[in-house]
């Protein structure tokens, strides 16, 4: 399981799991006063994952896990 675990950990392009902690700070930072331009946008904490090719296009089991 721990190897599945690092080689998971691997795929991530920052190089780790996205936290409760990386969550949370992305929401004290919108609701504070640095925030207050942002209107009407997703704010996607997940240190890459979504952008990239890790689990294939548009979240589909076809990326390098799925082998």
């Amino acid at each position: 399981m721990d190897k599945v675990i690092e080689e998971t950990r691997a795929l991530c392009p920052l190089g780790d799991f996205t936290t409760a902690e990386d969550v949370a700070a992305a929401v004290v930072f919108l609701a504070s006063e640095d925030a207050r331009h942002i209107t009407g946008t997703e704010l996607i904490v997940d240190g890459g994952t979504v952008g990239c090719d890790t689990y294939g296009p548009r979240g589909q089991a076809d990326g390098p896990l799925a082998k």
